[in-house]
């Protein structure tokens, strides 16, 4: 092994590294998965409750995508430093480019296998009309996060403000509609407004 290190140069030396963190990455994600049985839905207790938290699925598409990368751009490196004799530069970019393209494919399989899954289990249109709380603050003119129950399943996804006016996490809202089959359309409800809409 140290003959091997001592024959590298640096910039291969950085490539052999990050080959090392994508591939020790990868087996750990593996090995936990193999453990903890790599769920992405969680059914809480025994009832027909069903919470997909979107910022945890961001975050473990984080983890998959610098997995990926760092796997990618080092063995993409050495393939072309050692394998193909391309210089530093030209082998840095062309790692780069490789590494990039893979986190880009990784999130789009993701979101089609998360858009087949939804798909499959429930009608997410069903949401409009519906009433929840903000679950991560929405942005003026960007995406949070709303709770709402959908065909008796408590839910959290992705939100945006149809008023493009931010909503504050925990105020509550209602869905006006749904776009890309997996972005709600909120409207933040002022006290008092659901009673003064339906009197009973």
């Amino acid at each position: 092994m140290d003959l091997i290190w001592a024959g590298l140069d640096s910039v291969d030396r950085i490539f052999l590294i990050c080959t090392a963190f994508g591939g020790i990455l990868f087996v750990t994600r593996m090995v936990m998965g193999l453990f903890t049985g790599g769920g992405d839905d969680g059914e809480l207790g025994d009832g027909d409750v069903e919470v997909h938290d979107a910022d945890i699925s961001f975050k473990v598409l984080t983890v998959q995508g610098i997995t990926a990368f760092f796997l990618v751009f080092g063995l993409s490196g050495l393939a072309l430093s050692r394998g193909s004799q391309v210089e530093a530069g030209y082998a840095i970019m062309g790692a780069f480019v490789a590494g990039v393209a893979i986190m880009t494919i990784i999130a789009k399989l993701t979101q089609m296998m998360k858009g087949l899954h939804m798909t499959g289990n429930l009608d997410i249109r069903r949401a409009v009309g519906q009433k929840g709380i903000v679950y991560l603050n929405i942005p003026a003119s960007g995406t949070g996060q709303a709770q709402v129950s959908i065909q008796n399943r408590l839910r959290v996804m992705d939100a945006r403000a149809e008023d493009k006016k931010s909503i504050k996490t925990g105020e509550p809202i209602e869905v006006t509609d749904v776009i890309d089959g997996q972005t709600l359309i909120v409207r933040k409800l002022e006290i008092g407004a659901e009673g003064k809409k339906n009197p009973s």
